[in-house]
């Protein structure tokens, strides 16, 4: 399937409702007539799949549901889709015919042969290599490396998050991999151990890569070794796994093969009794490799000040997941996560913060942690975070209550035991005069309205109805957006001046980020080697969140906070999946780091609107930047 045109089915089939060529442009990062060429070429072969109208594009469902899994749409048309189907096939077979793939792609030769610049540095990026003579293509390298793209490249085929067994089944036709899925869940409860569904799924696709290779004679000669100290019982899972494969599939593993596959699994693999443990019961379960490393995340995690670091739950689960990615790291094998690309965009903050764990754990390892496997330190850290009172953006309130009325605490406590989670009340008064208008957000009146006081105020009833508390609960939204703007507005103005307000054209990536950072130096807010420092975080994971990039460095050792803002209508190209309108340059100081997180969460949350996107993009000047962000910023 041809990747824009299944991204734009999956758009249509999230949306509520019709959406505009315009709409659908902004969101796929291309033009309204390329959308309009994408569904026509849909239309053509899936007859009446999109509907259009005046008033937007609406499509079939449930036909649109069953293509995108099937992924059944044409053969690859744009140059990123050859080179994954050449990568795909050169993995698959060992070598390729320019003249035969040319054929089947139905481009000409000559063509091929400038895709093979990116099909060579895709091998290159895996430790692998191509050679080349008399038209064929010949890939070279350790079949562990082939296996580990092969992986790569049919699980990045799913994006959406659409793979499933069935799904695996259509790939891989000649094995029973429902049947796999099952023995494995067996076999793991049958060893006290517990298998997730996301690792389950890796899993019987990494295993159903190994059958396919082993049953086309690709064998792995590398000597292997174990990457950890596995227990006896952990290595007697792995074997009785093993043996029962073998007698499923009419296979036979070699000693090398047996080793790879305890690698495999025993990565993805947690004690079912793990709840039992507790923190001080870690060290008989860790190497003093993992606890090493353990100890140094958690004084990363203490400096953010965001939660209870030594939460005996989180601890413990969070420190046999570490367990686990130090194997898979060993063995240069990531787990996939189909929920990357909503976590990041949804929860950016704490995305961001799952990057500089990953980053402390790639330079504690030496090994690159992806972005999947950030994903995974991003769960375990959004759990424990949504257990604190991070998430919980509590708006103040002072209760005003007249006298005469002697129900005023069970009023104050049903408020309470609703709106707990979200308000606080701060103070409770039965005199206009003792209000303190400047530390509370706004006022719930039970008398009549006043009118004169600073503060936003409602009315409600004695007897708190439904009503009542609709209105509560619109008071708190109002106050929580209006906080949020005034934060927003206050701090963006302290952090940016005119003279880091630019826009550009046709500038490549490293370019702009050059420019940039010469202009903060040039300043002396950032010191010498503050670029590299930027590429340092962009290479442990692309800061572009859709069409707007933020850019920093993991250090936050500047010499003043600051914001640098560039605007491209155009566009930059900033990494294969995107294309950025706006880009913001963050220079923090330790000390501030807080506020760059709070603005970072607001502003990328808030920029995920296509239509915003859209008209921030366009601004002229800082001052319209910045008025345009605040009047469009809604409550998230």
């Amino acid at each position: 399937m041809e990747a824009k045109r299944k991204e734009l089915l999956q758009i249509l089939v999230n949306a509520e409702g019709r959406m505009t060529a315009q709409e659908l442009a902004c969101h796929l990062n291309v033009s309204s007539r390329t959308v309009r060429n994408y569904i026509g070429v849909i239309n053509s072969e899936h007859k009446n799949l999109v509907k259009s109208s005046n008033k937007g594009y609406i499509l079939d469902k449930g036909r649109a549901k069953k293509l995108i899994t099937e992924s059944t749409l044409s053969i690859p048309v744009t140059q990123d889709d050859r080179v994954l189907f050449i990568l795909k096939r050169l993995v698959q077979t060992g070598s390729i015919d320019i003249y035969d793939i040319s054929e089947a792609l139905m481009v000409s030769p000559e063509t091929i042969k400038k895709d093979l610049s990116l099909v060579k540095e895709g091998l290159i990026n895996n430790n692998l290599f191509v050679n080349q003579k008399n038209g064929t293509l010949v890939i070279d390298g350790a079949e562990r490396d082939k296996r580990s793209l092969l992986g790569k490249l049919l699980s990045g085929e799913f994006n959406n998050g659409l793979l499933n067994v069935e799904v695996l089944e259509d790939l891989f036709p000649a094995f029973d991999l429902v049947s796999l899925k099952n023995t494995i869940k067996d076999i793991c409860e049958k060893h006290g151990y517990f298998v997730n569904d996301y690792a389950l799924l890796n899993l019987v696709l990494e295993i159903a890569i190994e059958l396919d290779r082993i049953e086309h004679d690709f064998m792995q000669s590398e000597r292997h070794i174990y990457l950890s100290d596995f227990s006896s019982d952990e290595l007697s899972l792995v074997n009785e796994l093993a043996t029962r494969i073998e007698s499923d599939y009419n296979v036979s593993y070699s000693d090398s093969e047996r080793k790879a596959l305890a690698n495999i699994v025993l990565g993805n693999l947690t004690k079912i009794d793990y709840s039992s443990l507790s923190s001080e019961g870690l060290k008989d379960v860790l190497d003093s490799k993992t606890i090493q490393l353990i100890l140094g995340l958690k004084t990363e995690m203490r400096k953010w000040n965001l939660f209870d670091v030594d939460n005996d739950t989180f601890i413990v689960k969070f420190s046999l997941h570490i367990k686990n990615l130090l194997v898979r790291l060993e063995g240069d094998y990531e787990l996939k996560n189909p929920l990357t690309k909503q976590i990041k965009h949804s929860c950016p903050l704490i995305f961001e913060h799952a990057v500089e764990l990953a980053n402390a754990i790639s330079k504690f390892t030496g090994k690159k942690v992806g972005e999947d496997e950030s994903t995974f330190l991003a769960l375990h850290i959004g759990s424990i975070m949504g257990e604190s009172d991070y998430l919980n953006n509590h708006i103040k309130c002072v209760f005003y209550v007249p006298s005469y009325y002697d129900f005023s605490q069970g009023l104050i406590g049903k408020t309470e035991k609703v709106f707990g989670k979200d308000l606080v009340v701060n103070q409770v008064v039965s005199s206009v005069d003792d209000i303190d208008t400047k530390n509370n957000d706004f006022l719930i009146n039970v008398g009549p309205l006043l009118y004169n006081t600073s503060l936003y105020e409602v009315q409600i009833t004695p007897f708190f109805t439904k009503n009542d508390e609709r209105t509560i609960q619109n008071a708190i939204e109002k106050n929580r957006v209006l906080k949020r703007r005034i934060y927003l507005r206050d701090h963006l103005n302290e952090l940016t001046e005119p003279g880091l307000f630019f826009k550009v054209m046709d500038k490549s990536k490293s370019d702009v980020l050059r420019f940039m950072c010469n202009n903060l130096r040039k300043k002396r807010y950032v010191h010498q080697n503050f670029y590299n420092d930027v590429l340092e975080r962009e290479s442990q994971s692309a800061t572009a969140f859709g069409q707007v990039a933020v850019p920093h460095s993991f250090n936050m050792d500047a010499e003043k906070t600051s914001l640098e803002i560039v605007l491209s209508e155009k566009g930059i190209k900033w990494d294969k999946d995107n294309t950025v309108n706006i880009v913001l340059l963050f220079a923090i100081k330790k000390e501030e780091r807080a506020i760059f997180f709070n603005i970072f969460d607001s502003i990328v949350t808030g920029l995920m609107d296509p239509k915003l996107i859209r008209s921030v993009s366009e601004s002229h000047s800082l001052d319209e930047f910045v008025e345009k962000l605040i009047s469009h910023f809604v409550s998230s």
